[in-house]
């Protein structure tokens, strides 16, 4: 899941070893972007219902506010509320 991504990548710059091309960085990274992503379905999981598909149209189907609130037959500013609440609360579990 690559909801926050951007807000939460762990980045590292990769060190390159001189034995068979092996790249720890790289694996370092790998394995946080691994845990961060199943702490990250598991707190999406606390969301409720509404915040948690809020947050899936705007994120992973890259929708626009006014889009996802057509689709949801709400107010932009219900759908803004929402978001707002839904990433306070995986700021707080995460």
């Amino acid at each position: 899941m690559t909801i926050l991504r951007r807000a939460i990548t762990i980045r590292t710059k990769p060190r390159q070893h001189a034995y068979s091309g092996y790249n720890e960085a790289c694996a370092l990274d790998e394995l946080a972007q691994l845990l961060l992503s199943l702490d990250l379905q598991e707190a999406l999981a606390q969301l409720n219902e509404q915040q948690r598909r809020i947050l899936l149209l705007l994120f992973i189907d890259d929708l626009k506010p006014a889009e996802a609130a057509r689709r949801l037959h709400c107010t932009v500013r219900n759908i803004t509320k929402h978001r707002l609440k839904a990433l306070d609360r995986l700021r707080e579990l995460l």
